[in-house]
């Protein structure tokens, strides 16, 4: 510190390089080494320069220096311009800074440079200005989110942390700073402009301030921290009071960055230089005969005494201590065994010792809850009881004032009968004892969890994803056949209690994901035991039906629908209805091409689950209804007319029973053309196929066909040959009116094509009308004709 303050002094003569050049030398030559920053006896050297600096008031060129090595340490390049530098600086996850930590508290002098250098770059990426705008412009936004914002606006790849923000520096800094360094009402004024700035619509322009004592300064300083109205923007300054020294807080509002140097101690600082001068020339002006006397003087400033000096410091060092010993610790979570990866018995092992561990908290936890829940009922059925009238006895004293200037003989006594509301002691020790066994449940509760929870729940994960990355990596079968059996077993934890626990349920749903996803989806052997763990436990199905994939198994998709169709009833509806959305009808009969047997076995098991619906379905029935209409639509279009008259069939005989819902008979004539497609429907299930698709040529088998099955129906019940048959039809009528009409307008186009060009009172003509009007008359016969009791017609 003596050679650098007589250093700068010499420098400053008239005639001298002068104090810049003297400071420039010195901070080159201590900045030269790699990590200088780290070194505590460069950083003590430092110090000293930038109080030289500051004293003669030549900080600018040290910053210009520190600024070119802060460059060169965010991997600056020469041919980089400062926009892209500064985007560079801001892309990266923690800005480099030669300050180590957040604060120095003995080189104050150094960290007040190094902020103020450092500040160049904040300002001149406008960061903070955004950062102070999107506050600004959104009073509930957290610094963290308007952080983002303002990086998302300036078009930054990545924003430094919060904690690196100048604002955060430098409150680190004047904390850090000691009470009596003559630097510590400058540090907090840089802090306070940053933490009290009040921008306006561009930032505001700088005003200047006037400076009253320190110590007044510093009772200004909590005055102002201590009232977070001044957070606010609208604050009227000019009404707050005195001690709040309003001119003053408003330059610190408005970016006022001139420093309030008359608040340093320079008296102190002329002090302590004259001291080190002085100390400095009577070192220098010391007779040499003096220190070679004096044996504990050893001159360094000569280079002949320099293994002298080096072995003088290593004395005044303590002896190092040896390396300590090397602590073998135990791995917090166990490694899992290789074999576990390829055998399902040692998996089976893993799993069942780690999720049960799972299974236990869950249950814990939800046991707690229900004693939480018994425990606040009893405490709610009590709080009514605590207090009871009870009739109690009072004596008033009426006061008499006498009468005709007689005085009375004194007040009379009268005892009263009431009821005052007593609160009853027992059922308080109740209520008392209730509340701090809740409040014990409640504190139980909220502790941390068991180590070993943790340690179970990392190592099955960890069990998991070396099993899928050995699975990706190379699809064996030994690894596929223990990623099955471990689906299954973390399956097989799922309980009332893990559904009720949030975070047991929400680990193992992370499980089941990623093994259903890699060996369950897709995967054609597991589709019937994915299935069958459905049916039998329903509350899975949410978690499980995702990874039922009935059409990776095309041919036994018509095993499954069985399944799926003779679980169908009231409660398990909604279980049914998920399950049939993961039947894909259309592609499995596009791309598998099943034969005919296997298409009409699934339109059977359809029609047998449209009869279970029943004529008016439930309205727990109706989703997987209109599903299994859908499905019904699908066949009865799919290689048409395959399957027309086996619908046809199913349809008239179900609906004779009045088994179906005439829903069934709507679909079933959109598809035939006979009604119009249902409003706003741009399905291809309701579609009408054109009259030539549909019937064409067997338009007279459908008429002869329905005729003869309607004259069988009537004669097979005493009720019907009495009667008719429009009472059991009644549900349908309007349906078989629309479809008895479309079919008789086919029979009259096909009739009028034939006889297009025939000329009128031809034989042709003739036996055509002959015949339309038989086949009329035959379709109608059941219906309108009188039958007698023995048959005849």
């Amino acid at each position: 510190m003596c050679l650098f303050q007589s250093h700068v002094v010499e420098s400053s003569q008239p005639g001298r390089v002068g104090a810049a050049a003297v400071l420039e030398f010195w901070v080159g030559i201590l900045t030269q080494q790699n990590l200088w920053y780290r070194d505590k006896t460069v950083l003590f050297l430092m110090d000293q320069i930038c109080c030289a600096a500051f004293t003669h008031h030549q900080e600018e060129c040290v910053q210009k220096l520190l600024y070119q090595q802060h460059k060169n340490a965010l991997g600056y390049h020469g041919d980089r311009g400062l926009l892209s530098s500064l985007v560079g600086w801001i892309a990266g996850n923690a800005t480099p800074s030669f300050i180590e930590g957040q604060s120095l508290s003995a080189e104050v002098w150094f960290a007040w440079l190094v902020l103020n250098m450092e500040g160049m770059f904040e300002e001149d990426s406008q960061l903070r200005r955004c950062v102070e705008h999107e506050l600004l412009s959104e009073p509930n936004i957290s610094p963290e989110q308007a952080l983002k914002k303002a990086q998302q606006k300036l078009k930054l790849l990545v924003a430094p942390s919060l904690q690196r923000m100048q604002v955060y520096r430098w409150a680190c800094q004047a904390l850090a700073t000691p009470p009596d360094h003559p630097l510590l009402p400058l540090v907090w004024q840089k802090f306070l402009q940053l933490y009290f700035r009040q921008p306006g619509p561009e930032y505001g322009p700088h005003l200047s301030m006037v400076t009253k004592s320190l110590l007044q300064l510093f009772g200004v300083f909590a005055v102002w921290m201590d009232d977070e109205n001044l957070q606010k923007q609208e604050v009227y300054l000019p009404s707050l009071p005195p001690e709040y020294e309003p001119h003053r807080l408003a330059q610190v509002m408005q970016r006022q960055q001139e420093l309030w140097l008359e608040y340093v101690d320079q008296e102190r600082l002329q002090y302590d230089d004259r001291e080190v001068l002085s100390l400095w020339e009577k070192v220098q002006s010391e007779p040499a005969f003096l220190q070679a006397q004096n044996p504990s003087f050893t001159d360094y400033t000569s280079l002949d005494n320099a293994r002298e000096r080096v072995m003088s410091n290593l004395q005044k060092h303590p002896v190092p201590r040896p390396a300590p010993e090397l602590q073998q610790h135990k791995a917090p979570v166990a490694k899992v065994p290789t074999v576990c990866l390829t055998d399902s018995k040692a998996a089976a092992e893993l799993l069942q010792q780690d999720l049960s561990i799972l299974q236990d908290q869950a249950r814990i936890a939800v046991a707690r809850e229900a004693q939480q829940v018994a425990m606040e009922q009893e405490l709610l059925e009590s709080l009514p009881l605590l207090y009871k009238n009870r009739p109690e006895q009072v004596t008033m004293a009426l006061e008499c004032k006498g009468k005709g200037g007689q005085p009375c003989q004194g007040p009379a006594n009268i005892t009263v009968t009431c009821e005052r509301v007593q609160r009853q002691e027992a059922v308080q020790t109740q209520i008392t004892s209730l509340r701090r066994d809740i409040k014990k449940l409640q504190t139980d509760a909220m502790a941390p969890p068991p180590q070993t929870l943790a340690q179970a729940a990392v190592h099955t994960e960890n069990f998991i994803t070396a099993l899928v990355n050995m699975y990706k990596a190379q699809k064996s079968p030994a690894v596929q056949h223990v990623g099955v059996s471990a689906f299954y077993q973390v399956v097989s934890f799922v309980c009332e209690d893990t559904l009720r626990h949030p975070p047991t349920r929400q680990y193992l749903s992370s499980c089941v994901e990623i093994l259903g996803q890699v060996f369950i989806q897709g995967n054609a052997e597991e589709c019937g035991c994915v299935l069958k763990t459905i049916l039998e436990q329903r509350r899975l199905c949410p978690l499980i039906s995702p990874f039922f994939t009935p059409n990776a198994a095309p041919n036994q998709l018509v095993f499954l629908y069985q399944d799926v169709v003779t679980s169908l009833h009231l409660d398990s509806a909604d279980v049914i209805f998920m399950l049939l959305t993961k039947f894909d009808l259309p592609h499995w009969l596009n791309e598998a091409h099943p034969v005919f047997s296997e298409r009409t076995r699934l339109l059977e098991l359809i029609h047998g689950a449209l009869c279970v619906c029943g004529q008016d379905p439930e309205p727990e029935l109706l989703m997987p209804f209109h599903l299994f209409a859908k499905h019904w639509t699908w066949l009865l279009r799919h290689h048409f007319p395959d399957h027309y008259s086996d619908c046809l069939r199913l349809l008239m005989t179900s609906s004779s029973n009045q088994l179906l819902s005439p829903e069934c008979w709507k679909v079933t004539l959109r598809v035939l053309g006979c009604l119009p497609p249902s409003r706003g429907s741009k399905s291809k299930t309701e579609q009408a196929l054109s009259t030539t698709d549909v019937l064409g040529r067997a338009v007279d088998e459908t008429v002869d066909w329905l005729s003869d099955y309607f004259l069988r129906s009537r004669l097979s019940k005493p009720d019907l040959r009495s009667f008719g048959l429009y009472s059991a039809w009644t549900p349908y009528i309007s349906e078989v009116v629309s479809f008895w009409d479309h079919l008789i307008g086919c029979i009259i186009n096909v009739q009028l094509s034939s006889c297009a060009r025939e000329s009128v009172g031809s034989r042709k003509i003739a036996n055509a009308l002959q015949d339309l009007h038989s086949k009329v008359v035959k379709l109608f016969k059941p219906w309108v004709f009188p039958l007698d009791t023995d048959g005849g017609g």
